[in-house]
Parts: C-alpha cells; sequence; structure tokens
C-alpha cells in the first residue's frame, strides 16, 4: 500500500501512488549490507540522495531547454552509480580519497537507483517532499517510528 500523504493546507489525508509498498520497501531495506547500516556510512547515504536530486534538477532543466522528457530519478541515480564506480580510483589515488569512503559511496549510489527503480522515492514535490525526506519518511514508516 502507498505511504499515506498529508494535502498541504489540509488535515486531509491521501495515498501517493508514485510510492512503491511497504513491503517493497522492506525488501529494499533488506538489502542494505550491514556494514552500510550505521555511523558516517548514513551520512553518505544522505550525500547521495542530495547528489541525485541536484543532478536530477538539472537533467529537468536540461530537458526543458532541449523540448525533450527527462531521464527519471533512477535512470539519474543508476548513471550516478556507474559515474562513482568508473571514478573510484581515480579518486582514492590522484585525489587520495579513504577507500573506504569511496566505496560506502559507490555502494550506497547503487542502492539508491535500486530505491528509485522500485519507486521508494520520486522527483520531489510539495506533497512529498524532497528525495531525501521521501527515502526517510519510508525508512521511519516500515520501523514502526511514524
Amino acid at each position: 500500500m502507498p505511504p499515506t500523504q498529508l494535502i498541504p493546507g489540509s488535515q486531509k489525508l491521501t495515498r501517493c501512488s508514485n510510492h512503491c509498498t511497504d513491503e517493497e520497501a522492506k525488501s529494499l531495506r533488506d538489502l542494505i549490507p550491514e556494514y552500510l547500516r550505521h555511523g558516517k556510512t548514513m551520512e553518505i547515504l544522505s550525500d547521495v540522495i542530495d547528489r541525485v536530486e541536484r543532478l536530477y534538477q538539472k537533467e529537468v532543466e536540461t530537458a526543458k531547454k532541449y523540448d525533450r522528457d527527462p531521464r527519471s530519478p533512477g535512470l539519474v541515480a543508476e548513471a550516478l552509480g556507474e559515474y562513482l564506480d568508473g571514478d573510484a580510483v581515480m579518486a582514492v589515488l590522484s585525489r587520495g580519497e579513504d577507500v573506504m569512503v569511496v566505496q560506502r559511496r559507490v555502494d550506497w549510489a547503487k542502492w539508491v537507483a535500486s530505491a528509485a527503480k522500485i519507486k521508494l522515492f520520486h522527483e520531489p514535490n510539495e506533497v512529498c517532499g524532497s528525495m531525501g525526506h521521501q527515502v526517510r519518511a519510508a525508512m521511519e514508516r516500515i520501523d514502526g517510528r511514524s
């Protein structure tokens, strides 16, 4: 069942049909490796989602400029994951980034691409909020914190 959403300016709840079911969200959460589930890695997840959202906004602007449909958030996230994976060696060797941080960034980017494809989140809007908010709300909901 899609998550419940509050229509702005009212107390009426509605279901956003753009989101995956709670069961799909739980399955996706269960795919998160243990080493990604705590500490600083959660900050990396937040950074990756923010980056996907910025890239998606640029995608929308470019699509409008060239009169075409934008790629979906899932395709944008997948492209980011592929880029980060391909850039991992350069990030470590040339820029001196920590190998564990680089690998976690790649792993989270791949997870975010999967999350976007099953519609754990979608393009930001006034009802559902930012991509990061949508992911946090879904995780809190399936963990029973909301």
